[in-house]
């Protein structure tokens, strides 16, 4: 199989992820941290975070840097329905009481722009402390 065709197979591969059942099996937690997912990016692998994201119940959920790849999407756009799916789905989160802390990364600084900008249960910021259980626990930043 040549580069061209293993692309192509690699596509209906992540297409076919995206459109399967989700699993019954819930996972339930306080906070969720999610970096590199690079949506807008050809190498993007969408239907992980998809996956995961469609089981996941939580309180928070941090995206630390480079969920979406604007270098990328300004040398060549590209986006999936896979990607649209995942930025969807962390919509729906929040919508449902999911507060979202979006942390820019160097692959999405245009981001750090709106920082404090907060659209329901979605901030951008760059940088946070995540608390764990009341009490500050880790500082979150992405990288610069």
């Amino acid at each position: 199989m040549g580069p061209t065709e293993h692309a192509r197979h690699e596509d209906r591969d992540a297409e076919a992820m995206s459109e399967r059942p989700v699993p019954r099996t819930t996972l339930r937690m306080r906070s969720v941290f999610i970096s590199d997912v690079h949506l807008g990016f050809k190498g993007c692998q969408a239907h992980y975070p998809l996956d995961f994201l469609r089981r996941v119940e939580c309180e928070r959920i941090y995206l630390v840097g480079d969920i979406i790849d604007v270098w990328a999407l300004t040398r060549s756009f590209y986006w999936p329905q896979a990607h649209n799916d995942v930025i969807r789905t962390l919509l729906g989160k929040a919508k449902h009481g999911t507060r979202v802390i979006y942390i820019p990364g160097n692959h999405d600084r245009a981001f750090r722009d709106h920082d404090g900008l907060v659209m329901g249960n979605v901030e951008i910021r760059r940088e946070t402390i995540h608390e764990n259980r009341g009490r500050p626990a880790l500082p979150c930043a992405a990288r610069r």
